[in-house]
């Protein structure tokens, strides 16, 4: 009785499932993640945590080319998740819009909305310490490292839109960030 092999053929079926379950994989960073922000005495320095920035590629690599709407529950919930870092609001928004149809009212409403709520979700880590006395209150402050300049044009093209929908989500969008 060979005792390794059976504990490794005991083993594939996870294995299986963890290698290529995008489900299992984003759930399992939003693990380490929330670990980590849990344990965190003070501010988190997130480039400091070992082997978080290859899960995190790895899971952004995984989203490239999924539109929106196909985006399972879950794994909206564990890029939530990821935000406990803001730094990663400029990378989950770019995958986001890059695989938004721009002629889908109904995918760009869904990006958008995400959108939407990942900014908030990341901008609860950014006020820490924030003087909110100091801004509008209709503002979301948004990361140093956000990627303004690639957001405003994606949403100068929103705005170029024939379709009614995607103008009124658009403009809701820039008033409910920008204040």
């Amino acid at each position: 009785d060979d005792e390794p092999a059976s504990l490794l053929a005991a083993a594939d079926p996870f294995c299986i499932q963890l290698g290529h379950d995008t489900e299992c994989l984003h759930s399992f960073i939003a693990a380490v993640v929330a670990h980590v922000a849990d344990v965190a005495h003070g501010p988190v320095q997130w480039t400091c945590v070992p082997g978080l920035w290859p899960l995190l590629s790895a899971a952004l690599r995984s989203l490239q080319g999924i539109r929106p709407l196909a985006y399972p529950p879950k794994v909206r919930r564990c890029i939530s998740q990821y935000l406990h870092n803001p730094d990663m609001l400029q990378f989950v928004v770019r995958a986001c819009l890059e695989a938004t149809p721009v002629h889908d009212k109904f995918e760009i409403n869904a990006a958008l909305d995400m959108i939407e709520s990942w900014m908030a979700t990341a901008s609860v880590a950014v006020t820490a310490g924030y003087d909110k006395d100091g801004g509008s209150p209709l503002s979301i402050p948004l990361p140093s490292s956000f990627c303004m300049k690639d957001f405003m044009t994606a949403l100068q093209i929103l705005l170029m839109q024939d379709q009614f929908q995607v103008l009124v989500k658009s403009i809701t969008l820039i008033y409910s960030t920008a204040g």
